[in-house]
């Protein structure tokens, strides 16, 4: 059954190839987090995806952008961003097969099965990340959701926070086998510009015992200035099954503090390296989310994310020829309690939030 939803539910929209939307704001996305053994907050992050752009201004030219992102953490962060020629990334629509280069996501027998190589040009360019991985669902996606960004934007996405992963991943010269690590998933998709009037927070959190049943997602989803809030969510499974969604005023997420590193982070493409310095990211300290059941119901969840470690991609502006768009992937731990449906839980576990901003 969860074969058969994942195959309905998380297929590919449009394209990654072709012809551009007459706007030329088109962006989508499939997005995979993978924990690694051997390290405190190990993550592989892997991202394939096509943005479309306007190149010249209002009344200049669309581009259509395949890109791989691919950045891990054992010791240190490693990664790269990497664009693709048309011809040289395949998908079709109704489908989760994704070609780019000599990158590929392909689904077989109920699992995903992903093919990272090492990106493009000379060693030490950031091309040392590798994978071979089969990402097998253990729950059940969530249904389409969708949040209105003002008049012609939009977004939707699917969730899938609980996959186990079983294979490899080498960062620089070290690899570490996977068997059955926790792994989490989403695929996004809609019409909005990078650097437009929009910024997000949004995280998941993997029980260090994977005995322990629960699974948990958070997203907030604001302006750009993060005055007005969009939407909010928090979503809690129980075993295979959605138990339970939080949303809007049933959910407060609040930040505190600024994370800080005694060295800059790592941030890709390497050329936007010179354009942010220094360690500013925007990343808070800590995360607290409360949720609480506007009904009366009963139902809670509590969540107190702290970051330990972080790294951060670099997007062109859409909107800005001179501006970048940050996507702060942090690490951490995070401690979780509440109640849902008369159960009650209470776990630790290792945890990822992204902080976009710009």
């Amino acid at each position: 059954m969860i074969a058969s939803a994942v195959a309905k539910l998380d297929a590919w929209r449009q394209p990654v190839a072709g012809a551009a939307s007459a706007d030329g704001a088109y962006k989508e996305w499939m997005h995979f987090c993978v924990r690694l053994p051997g390290a405190q907050h190990g993550y592989l992050l892997v991202n394939l995806n096509v943005s479309e752009s306007k190149v010249g201004g209002l009344g200049g030219r669309v581009l259509r952008t395949p890109r791989l992102l691919a950045l891990a953490r054992l010791e240190r962060w490693a990664g790269s961003v990497e664009t693709f020629a048309e011809q040289d990334a395949v998908c079709a629509p109704g489908r989760l097969d994704v070609k780019l280069g000599r990158n590929a996501l392909r689904w077989r027998d109920g699992a995903f099965h992903l093919s990272l190589a090492p990106a493009a040009g000379p060693a030490g360019a950031g091309g040392d990340v590798a994978a071979a991985i089969a990402l097998r669902p253990l729950v059940m996606p969530t249904v389409t959701s969708t949040v209105s960004l003002g008049p012609g934007g939009v977004i939707h996405w699917v969730v899938i926070p609980r996959l186990e992963a079983s294979g490899w991943v080498q960062v620089g010269g070290r690899r570490v086998t996977l068997d059955r690590a926790l792994a989490y998933h989403d695929h996004n998709w809609g019409t909005f510009r990078w650097g437009g009037d929009l910024s997000w927070e949004w995280g998941f959190v993997h029980p260090d015992d994977a005995r322990v049943p629960w699974s948990v997602v958070f997203v907030r989803i604001s302006d750009g200035g993060r005055h007005r809030i969009l939407s909010t969510g928090a979503l809690v499974w129980r075993g295979e099954q959605l138990a339970r969604m939080f949303q809007n005023r049933e959910v407060a997420l609040t930040l505190t503090g600024v994370h800080r590193a005694a060295a800059p982070p790592l941030t890709i493409p390497k050329l936007a390296r010179l354009l942010v310095p220094g360690a500013a990211t925007g990343v808070p300290a800590s995360v607290h989310l409360d949720a609480g059941d506007a009904a009366g119901g009963g139902d809670t969840l509590s969540i107190d994310f702290r970051t330990d470690s972080k790294a951060r991609v670099a997007l062109p502006s859409d909107v800005d020829p001179f501006k970048l768009v940050l996507l702060n992937e942090s690490c951490g731990r995070a401690t979780v309690s509440g109640r849902v449906q008369s159960q009650r839980f209470d776990f630790d576990g290792a945890a990822m939030m992204e902080f976009v901003r710009g």
